[in-house]
């Protein structure tokens, strides 16, 4: 099988055959239909999320069960399903106080199955499952635990979006900041993740939805496929703000991950207002001023895969879409094949379209 295998930090990703092992006990063989190409899959190129190398790419995917493994009672061959890079263990403790996406089982995983070796084999030597998936290939190998069921009235194209970046912004928005009907909100970064929060931010009643990006494509973007109400660059924000809104936002959604953007979003949000901070920044360090906090009692929220449970929160998002006030479709601006990988990830880093799917 064919798998898009990154050897070391700073080099090229190749896509190139390798072994795929059978699935053990509590492990699922999924057939990759569609893989959504993430910023995070660029970060773990550029050592920004540090991954074991080498290793296969990809987490943001949606497929079709064709083989079980000892022991997995939740899934039969022939079901369709949304690749959860986060697998939840629903026995530790952050599992157990509703808090599964900071499941400390899939922290200890490091990329590696649960008895500490890998299923994607080359010329002999492991290869890790970058962000416990790899699912840059025809098919991979996860825990029964790392899967969600996908209905059958949405494409594969569409879950494998719903996977990450789409909840990780919905969330932010519906589970993280909460936003109520009437309240103005900014979000900081048009990309999937941003335009997903926008997304989310106008099905709960958002009266505003600003989304702040300094290319004019994508803003234009998120407003054709209503997402957001209005666009600006960051250098106009804070006098947007207020000539929309007369006010600063309630909600200000940061979905960049550098520090210098998450300090202008906690400057931009109102007096008593909420930030989330829903982009991954992992290195950068952020100097918020104390008076934000007393003085302006300003809250800041953090955002871990947007504070979702795949279980409970697919089903709603898929209910959503059928009503038509999530249009997620929309979302999915190119499909290509998985071996024009390197355009993909050529346009998510130029800023052209919202999100690319590879199609194995």
């Amino acid at each position: 099988m064919r798998a898009l295998v990154l050897d070391g930090v700073g080099t090229a990703p190749n896509l190139q055959p390798i072994e795929l092992l059978a699935p053990r006990a509590g492990e699922v063989r999924v057939a990759i239909r569609a893989a959504g190409v993430c910023h995070s899959d660029i970060s773990v190129t550029d050592g920004v999320l540090p991954q074991p190398t080498p290793c296969v790419l990809g987490h943001e995917a949606a497929g079709e069960v064709v083989e079980v493994g000892d022991a997995v009672t939740a899934w039969n061959v022939g079901d369709r399903v949304i690749v959860q890079w986060v697998p939840m263990c629903r026995r530790c403790e952050a599992c157990l106080r509703g808090e599964p996406y900071l499941c400390t089982a899939y922290l200890r995983a490091a990329c590696r199955m649960d008895d500490g070796t890998t299923r994607f084999v080359r010329d002999g030597l492991e290869l890790h499952h970058a962000m416990n998936a790899g699912a840059f290939a025809d098919e991979i190998i996860v825990r029964d635990t790392g899967l969600a069921a996908l209905p059958d009235d949405v494409p594969f194209e569409v879950g494998a979006i719903i996977g990450c970046g789409f909840l990780t912004g919905w969330g932010a928005a519906t589970n993280v900041a909460r936003v109520e009907p009437g309240e103005h909100v900014a979000i900081v970064g048009a990309g999937g993740v941003g335009v997903s929060a926008a997304m989310g931010a106008r099905a709960a009643g958002a009266e505003t939805v600003l989304i702040i990006d300094p290319v004019a494509e994508r803003r234009d973007a998120a407003i054709e496929i209503g997402a957001a109400t209005h666009g600006c660059a960051p250098d106009a924000a804070e006098r947007t703000s207020k000539d929309l809104m007369g006010a600063r936002p309630d909600v200000v959604i940061e979905a960049v991950g550098r520090g210098v953007v998450q300090r202008a979003a906690f400057d931009l949000v109102r007096n008593g207002g909420r930030v989330v901070f829903a982009g991954a920044n992992p290195a950068d360090t952020i100097e918020l001023p104390g008076y934000g906090f007393f003085l302006q009692a300003k809250q800041v929220l953090g955002c871990w895969f947007g504070g979702c449970d795949p279980i409970r929160d697919v089903p709603r998002v898929a209910e959503a879409r059928r009503a038509g006030t999530l249009p997620i479709d929309r979302l999915i601006t190119a499909t290509r094949p998985l071996t024009e990988h390197a355009a993909a990830f050529d346009d998510l880093v130029a800023g052209r379209g919202l999100r690319t799917v590879l199609v194995p």
